[in-house]
């Protein structure tokens, strides 16, 4: 498991809980291609 920030902290998010969700290795990695895709956009 690994900890992914859903506001990043590059863009002011917290280490907060409520700014923090537990995710499979697998998926935090798909979480962030998805990410870097919509923001080239």
């Amino acid at each position: 498991m690994e900890t992914h920030h859903l506001v990043p902290v590059a863009e002011g998010g917290t280490d907060d809980a409520e700014n923090l969700q537990h995710l499979h290795i697998a998926c935090h990695k798909q979480v962030h291609k998805i990410q870097v895709r919509t923001r080239l956009k």
